[in-house]
């Protein structure tokens, strides 16, 4: 097993395959990813996600995106992107339930 043997990104690679296999092939479900772990980076960048959607957290609780460590933010300061980062999937917003 990948993580007994310390490469927890080939075990996270697998588990995330296994996950994008339940769509259809031309779909990716994943839009983003939060790491706190540069092998967590590696994981993401192989499912297909863009380097600008990987935030990397540091020990600190500061988050950055990708590995180059620059427009570092705090968890609070995150939700500025939200909209640019996340765009509505739809014009009609859904209630909350």
């Amino acid at each position: 097993m990948a993580v007994i043997r310390r490469a927890p990104h080939e075990f996270k690679i697998a588990c995330l395959e296994d996950i994008k296999s339940l769509f259809p092939p031309d779909y990716n479900p994943f839009y983003a990813g939060f790491a706190n772990r540069d092998t967590d980076e590696l994981s993401y960048r192989k499912i297909g996600i863009p380097k600008g959607k990987i935030f990397i957290i540091n020990p600190k609780g500061e988050v950055a995106i990708s590995q180059h460590r620059i427009d570092a933010k705090s968890y609070t300061s995150l939700h500025t992107l939200v909209n640019d980062m996340f765009p509505p999937t739809s014009m009609v917003e859904q209630e909350d339930f």
